[in-house]
């Protein structure tokens, strides 16, 4: 996950407040009421035990559920800013507020054509304003799986800036700088799908989709739970009725009470199923679920649906 080892999970479990910049465009700052996969890069830290950091930066804005306090609203995602914009700004951002983590999600507004090489040369500009501050530790994640009609899309631009990327990270090792390099192309493949995206874009992500990319993100960072003994609890409620699609961005147990009622699922991993009239009462569905559809499901008794915490799945 963490391609080329740079060591942040001793940095988060030292004891001290560790200073975290979002760094990017709309995909870290957020999109309609989202904040992106801020919010549930949060939760998963805290389920895995890392709750002694904080959000740094200038912008307030996409705060979704992020809490009631400044330091967890701020971040730096700029909205349709290409990775040269980005190169124009990071290190005054750096620079005004001191983050000891910078986490940059980028390439997502690429324009033009360009091939490896010059992909590289454009984070290669990136990286030498980012380590103007020699202390400073970076997770650059190249930029996110596109929807291209029901399928992942790779075309020639989007392997060339990845490639690209990983070169110029390879390149930063090699001067002694502690950057990783981590591909949402590769972490979200396992469990992507069409439908983790938002109504008629093949680029920003539902809640679903962020809470995806949010894991893997936190997984490059620090590996993954502080205690592998992780039991977290759910959190138990009953539907009535599915009038309209209904998300669990992470991931619940469903359980029928009635023996004649069907459900329409999509399982966290990505695929479709349906819960049959055969299945039987008060027994969970043993797949967890990311979204209980409208369309296929009946119900005359509540469904009992038992949330898992973000980071268990």
């Amino acid at each position: 996950m963490n391609e080329y080892q740079t060591d942040f999970s001793s940095l988060f479990a030292d004891g001290r407040m560790v200073r975290v910049m979002a760094f990017g465009d709309s995909l870290t700052s957020g999109t309609g009421s989202l904040s992106g996969w801020r919010s549930p890069f949060k939760k998963i830290m805290n389920t895995w035990g890392y709750a002694q950091w904080e959000f740094v930066g200038g912008l307030t804005t996409q705060q979704e559920d992020l809490g009631n306090f400044g330091r967890d609203w701020r971040h730096e995602g700029n909205g349709g800013y290409r990775v040269d914009q980005l190169t124009g700004i990071v290190r005054n951002r750096i620079e005004t507020y001191q983050p000891d983590v910078l986490i940059c999600l980028s390439g997502n507004n690429t324009t033009g054509s360009p091939d490896r090489a010059a992909a590289k040369a454009l984070y290669d500009a990136l990286f030498a304003e980012m380590f103007a501050a020699d202390n400073l530790r970076v997770l650059s994640l190249s930029r996110t799986p596109i929807n291209s009609s029901g399928v992942i899309g790779m075309d020639t631009i989007v392997e060339a800036m990845i490639n690209g990327h990983k070169d110029a990270c390879r390149t930063q090792q090699r001067l002694g700088r502690r950057v990783a390099h981590a591909s949402p192309h590769d972490f979200m493949t396992a469990r992507w799908a069409p439908q983790w995206y938002l109504s008629g874009d093949n680029t920003h992500f539902n809640a679903i989709g962020y809470a995806h990319l949010a894991r893997g993100i936190a997984t490059a960072l620090v590996g993954g739970p502080r205690s592998l003994a992780l039991t977290p609890p759910v959190q138990g409620e009953t539907l009535a009725s599915v009038p309209a699609d209904v998300d669990y961005p992470g991931g619940a147990e469903v359980t029928k009470t009635a023996a004649a009622d069907t459900v329409a699922v999509v399982h966290y991993g990505g695929s479709t199923a349906t819960i049959p009239a055969s299945w039987p009462v008060g027994v969970p569905w043993p797949v967890p679920v990311a979204r209980i559809l409208n369309a296929g499901t009946s119900l005359s008794a509540p469904l009992v649906v038992a949330r898992h915490r973000f980071g268990v799945l």
